[in-house]
């Protein structure tokens, strides 16, 4: 009996530790597969004026036309907090950050 009751502890044990943690909810984590989570002023598209100026100024090549771009852009550092101290527009960007100025590649999100 004893042996019977070890065994069975033994292998619920098992299957509760092999089980598969839970997932995060997108708002207990950043939001972000890849990139950043920033708040921009504006997201525009490549091909606004406004960021034709500021790659010339950088002397950046923007890697498509067919991407967003984040301008005057900080990171989020807290997301799903329930309040947002982002007045602007939050957005996953790329890596791609020029102090803040620029971000490249950015996606809108939702917090």
């Amino acid at each position: 009996m004893k042996f019977s009751y070890s065994l069975g502890l033994l292998l619920t044990s098992t299957f509760v530790t092999a089980a598969p943690s839970p997932q995060l909810s997108l708002t207990s984590r950043s939001q972000c597969s890849s990139g950043i989570a920033v708040c921009c002023s504006s997201i525009v598209a490549a091909t606004d004026q406004a960021v034709g100026a500021i790659t010339a100024i950088l002397g950046v090549l923007l890697p498509s036309t067919d991407i967003n771009v984040g301008l005057s852009c900080s990171p989020i550092t807290v997301v799903g907090t329930g309040s947002s101290d982002c007045a602007g527009q939050p957005a996953c960007c790329g890596n791609d950050n020029f102090n803040g100025l620029m971000s490249i590649g950015c996606i809108p999100i939702q917090l």
